[in-house]
């Protein structure tokens, strides 16, 4: 809406510009062209001058005019070589002829002579025409010159002076010069008024001077608007619009005084128009042109700050999902930049910061499992004396001794010189020596079967990962039914990244809460029933991870499965 009313202002404001400078232009136009005719005019007259001042066209005019046809024609050709001398410097006269005072011809220049014998005398009105005008130049308008050295042409302005003696003063003849009227034609004919526009030059009674060859009609119009009254209104020095049929003209007009001449240009108001309805057309598209730019630029500045800041979003949004090795460009000088240099500053921070928390833990990790271990160590160690002791009350000394003994080789497998991480052969040969004690204490009470592929005897789990699980089947399982307990160590590779192995007891069973109740946190120091069971399953989590640990199956009254998940790692 605002493009519309400035183009509609705009086209206004142009169209006032175009009227003001065309009119201003066409005045300059005609102001050089009344100069240059002045200039042209000024020298018409001196050259008259020359001819009046000659002593030789003088002393002729005094005398009486010869009788005889001889002298006569050396007179006139006398005058004709003094004629043709000023005329030969000034192509923009066509001939300069000298009159006595009774209108008979002396001489004539660049004329005809046999034409110019035919030539009637000067008129006693032009006589008497140039008498009255005391000394004074006499104009007249364009005739017709019918005796040049050529065909008969249209003259141009015709001057008349008279012609003085020189000691006395007295007038003794009259100077002809008749102009070429090519010479105006070349003056304005290169003014530009438009495809319909129109030049016209008239006299004081309104007689079209030029253009002579257009058809007098196209005029018609314009003559009967009176339009001397129009044009010479010296209240508009600036021209004014007027309408001729149906059309509208910016009418201009100078007056040429020396000749009396009229020159008035004419242009149509429709061209102007048409410049006008152009130039705001070129507004339009101009504005329309800068308006796409400034949509283009600002789409070009939206995305050059839009872009950095999304990029640094994107940038932070992978990085809250846990890529820290993620950098933005910081190459920009400007605010963004120093936003994402201050972001890649504060990721490098924050690596480094989780990569020192990830080695205390580790180290934290690898302590607690020393002192779960260490946990495990004496709680076993306990059961196991307190058995012995109870088999030495019973004097079962042999039974006693085969525990012993099997008790020496489980501790040397479970300290194996301090490792935390043993294979699976090994943590099943602890597990062997383990069932030799408590089948020496629980002599019939259960039984066991191990069925693990040696394909697995290289793979790494934790040191007493089996051994507290089978001790929980039997302390909280077996025990407490009266027929005969079974033990089963099954193993099986479940993917290529992961082991299970389980503890199966058909013993009592476990309730779910009491399933959840092992596999909590529990509290420190905490050494209750499934102790043992809680005690594997964060050794596990702390060297493996969470995805690792004890998951459990019940059946309360059937049946009880621990399952292990490692992870499918060979030891090293």
């Amino acid at each position: 809406m605002l493009l519309l009313f400035s183009g509609f202002i705009s086209r206004i404001l142009v169209s006032d510009f175009l009227l003001n400078r065309v009119i201003e232009n066409t005045r300059q136009s005609l102001d050089i062209i009344i100069q240059s005719i002045d200039s042209v005019l000024n020298d018409v007259e001196t050259g008259a001058l020359r001819v009046a001042s000659d002593p030789v066209v003088q002393g002729i005019l005094i005398k009486e005019p010869e009788k005889e046809l001889t002298e006569g024609l050396d007179q006139y050709f006398l005058v004709k070589s003094i004629l043709d001398k000023i005329l030969y410097i000034r192509n923009y006269i066509d001939s300069i002829s000298v009159y006595r005072l009774d209108g008979s011809p002396v001489g004539s220049g660049y004329i005809n002579y046999g034409k110019a014998s035919e030539k009637k005398r000067l008129s006693a009105v032009f006589v008497r025409m140039v008498m009255e005008a005391q000394g004074r130049n006499l104009w007249t308008d364009p005739g017709s010159l019918m005796y040049t050295l050529e065909q008969p042409v249209a003259s141009g302005p015709v001057m008349y002076r008279t012609v003085r003696q020189a000691n006395l003063g007295r007038v003794i003849g009259i100077v002809e010069v008749n102009m070429n009227r090519n010479i105006f034609s070349r003056l304005y004919s290169h003014l530009d008024y438009g495809k319909t526009g129109r030049f016209i030059v008239v006299n004081r009674k309104g007689i079209l001077i030029f253009p002579e060859s257009y058809d007098y009609s196209l005029y018609s119009e314009f003559f009967r608007n009176r339009y001397l009254d129009l044009v010479t209104d010296q209240n508009n020095p600036k021209g004014r619009i007027a309408t001729f049929g149906k059309e509208q003209f910016v009418v201009i007009s100078s007056h040429l005084e020396r000749l009396g001449w009229l020159i008035i240009g004419m242009i149509p108001m429709n061209e102007l128009q048409v410049y006008s309805k152009n130039l705001s057309l070129s507004i339009y598209a101009i504005g329309l042109f800068c308006i796409l730019l400034e949509i283009l630029f600002a789409i070009w500045i939206s995305r050059s700050i839009s872009h950095p800041i999304r990029s640094l979003s994107d940038c932070m949004l992978e990085a809250a999902q846990g890529d820290m090795l993620i950098r933005m460009p910081s190459n920009r000088r400007d605010e963004i930049g120093i936003l994402a240099q201050s972001f890649n500053e504060m990721l490098e921070r924050i690596s480094f910061l989780m990569e020192q928390v990830y080695n205390e833990q580790k180290k934290e990790r690898e302590l607690e499992l020393i002192a779960l271990q260490s946990q495990i160590n004496p709680h076993f160690l306990y059961n196991s004396l307190e058995s012995i002791c109870a088999l030495s009350k019973l004097n079962r000394n042999e039974d006693a001794y085969t525990l012993g003994k099997a008790l020496a080789m489980f501790y040397r497998g479970v300290l194996s010189r301090g490792k935390p991480f043993v294979t699976i052969k090994e943590e099943i040969d602890t597990l062997i020596h383990y069932f030799t004690i408590q089948e020496t204490r629980y002599r019939g009470k259960f039984s066991y079967r191990i069925c693990v592929g040696k394909e697995l005897y290289d793979k790494r789990i934790v040191k007493l990962t089996l051994q507290p699980l089978v001790e929980n089947a039997i302390y909280h399982g077996l025990k407490n039914v009266r027929r005969v307990g079974s033990i089963w160590i099954l193993g099986k590779v479940e993917s290529q990244d992961r082991i299970v192995l389980t503890v199966v007891d058909n013993g009592i069973g476990m309730s779910r809460e009491q399933i959840e109740e092992v596999l909590s946190n529990g509290k420190r120091g905490d050494i209750g029933p499934g102790y043992g069971l809680r005690n594997v399953d964060q050794r596990i989590k702390l060297s493996f991870g969470d995805a690792y640990g004890l998951k459990i199956e019940s059946r309360p009254g059937y049946y009880t499965k621990v399952h292990v998940l490692i992870p499918c790692i060979s030891q090293e």
